[in-house]
């Protein structure tokens, strides 16, 4: 008698057991999956700090690891709404195109490529900054300059074309490079027989390959994202000419925007709770970056292999701030793409005041501030 209620009481257990852990499996299998596309540059780090760090960061909304690198589930209010699998990006450009076409609904980058992609008809929108600053020109040792003075001197001295790589040419760091010259009454080409420009502008594709440009000699400077310019000056490849703080007009460039983090008009108005959620997760990791740089360090060299001694000296401020001078920067960077006529479809002569209610949702952000 006694074993008979003994062994009932054991298979009541069990049932128990497995009824519950069906319950936590059908829980999760309800929750909805999102994608979200990020590259490995120090402007997006904070984004990797928010994975990496978890929980460590806030236990209201946070990132929790499923898989390392490729699965994180989202947590808000004490439960997990949605899971998010990560697809690395090899630039602002891809993740738009990426998002254009409905397969990532996160995208963290440039802000010129997402106007760039509006511009031809896509409905993204810009939600917050996550950083300001990362942006420099680099050249060999033996390039004979270390100023704007100087950088200038040597263009006009120059018998032929500078030979100037980007990674992207809807990324910030060209197109400010473009303003910024053509303001000083300098000319650029694209087109490599054109021998009279002062500039050759140089498509290296990714940013992977601008170190290797400057070690083959296939350009004579590059503009670039961190941590391409720190990694160049740590490994010897090259120096800073010029960071983007130092081009004229002074204080003009000083925390100035580059990338941002984007969604799709869909997720905007069918899952506003995931959006704002994800603004929470990134305003929150931009200040722990800040707060803890010996841990945005260690992430920075493992997750996105950047050598330490270039983490160690990596400038960007990591910030979810929709400021006056993020608006203003956004500005410049799109009256900068419709004067070099990368953006002339959907905002060609339309000014930017009429254009940014198309190009960003800040009603995210400004909840998550308290605006």
């Amino acid at each position: 008698m006694h074993k008979r209620i003994i062994t009932t009481l054991v298979l009541l257990l069990m049932v128990a057991v497995v009824a519950v852990g069906c319950g936590d499996k059908n829980e999760q299998a309800q929750l909805p999956v999102f994608k979200v596309g990020y590259g490995f540059s120090s402007h997006e780090a904070a984004f990797m700090v928010a994975a990496k760090e978890g929980k460590s960061i806030s236990d209201k909304v946070y990132l929790e690891e499923v898989v390392e690198r490729q699965l994180y589930r989202l947590h808000a209010d004490g439960k997990a709404i949605a899971d998010l699998e990560l697809v690395t990006v090899t630039g602002g450009n891809q993740g738009m195109q990426l998002m254009s076409q409905g397969h990532i609904d996160f995208a963290t980058g440039s802000s010129a490529a997402l106007m760039a992609a509006v511009d031809k008809g896509g409905t993204m929108k810009g939600l917050c900054p996550i950083h300001t600053g990362g942006i420099a020109v680099v050249a060999l040792e033996e390039f004979p300059a270390n100023n704007w003075e100087e950088f200038l001197a040597v263009v006009n001295a120059s018998k032929k074309p500078i030979k100037i790589g980007y990674h992207s040419p809807t990324s910030a760091p060209i197109i400010l490079f473009e303003k910024v010259v053509k303001e000083a009454g300098l000319t650029t080409t694209g087109d490599p027989n054109n021998t009279s420009a002062d500039f050759l502008l140089v498509d290296l594709k990714d940013t992977k390959n601008l170190v290797p440009a400057l070690n083959s000699k296939q350009v004579d400077a590059w503009v670039g994202p961190s941590p391409n310019p720190e990694v160049a000056v740590t490994t010897g490849v090259g120096k800073i000419v010029l960071d983007m703080k130092d081009m004229p007009p002074k204080g003009q460039w000083d925390d100035f925007p580059c990338c941002v983090l984007s969604t799709s008009a869909e997720m905007i108005a069918k899952h506003p709770r995931i959006v704002e959620a994800m603004v929470q997760v990134m305003t929150d990791a931009a200040n722990y970056a800040m707060q803890y740089p010996e841990k945005l360090v260690a992430i920075m060299v493992d997750w996105a292999g950047v050598p330490e001694a270039a983490a160690r000296i990596n400038a960007v401020k990591y910030t979810t701030d929709n400021n006056d001078k993020f608006i203003a920067g956004e500005g410049i960077i799109y009256e900068a793409l419709q004067a070099t006529d990368k953006i002339n479809d959907r905002f060609k002569d339309v000014p930017f005041a009429e254009a940014a209610e198309q190009l960003f949702d800040f009603s995210f952000i400004n909840e998550v501030l308290g605006k």
